[in-house]
């Protein structure tokens, strides 16, 4: 709990273009990875491949 506490202040310091660049960054991991987290989810939750991407 304390460090999603201290996660969130340091996010509320960053101003907006620093969130969205953050966002960016993560959006394209996804995407760069988006096969291997449909394999994991599919594992996971048993949803065929094609509807976990």
């Amino acid at each position: 709990m304390r460090s999603s506490v201290t996660a969130q202040h340091g996010w509320a310091a960053l101003d907006l273009t620093e969130r969205l660049a953050l966002l960016a960054r993560v959006a394209d991991t996804v995407e760069e990875h988006v096969t291997e987290l449909a394999r994991l989810e599919n594992l996971e939750m048993g949803k065929p491949v094609p509807l976990a991407e």
